[in-house]
């Protein structure tokens, strides 16, 4: 499995995280896995809408949830946003 370092920007609770994620799964399954590790590192401090969607600030718009990070071509150090 082939994972990328990434930057994860959470505008709610105005945090940057940093991850290693893995690029073949799908931006669904992606957002869940980021999701589950925000709350967990923040203690709770962000809580889910169960609504959020992961967007790329370059080039920026919304990851469509059926693709992969491989999809998208994301390299390491590619900033991610969870909206």
């Amino acid at each position: 499995m082939n994972k990328v370092f990434i930057e994860i920007y959470v505008p709610a609770i105005g945090g940057h995280f940093d991850a290693f994620v893995p690029v073949d799964i799908s931006i669904t399954d992606l957002t869940q896995v980021i999701i589950n590790g925000i709350v967990e590192i923040t203690n709770g401090r962000y809580v889910t809408s169960q609504s959020e969607h992961l967007c790329m600030k370059e080039p920026s718009g919304l990851l469509n949830p059926m693709l992969t990070l491989y999809d998208y071509g994301v390299i390491d150090g590619t900033e991610i946003y969870l909206v």
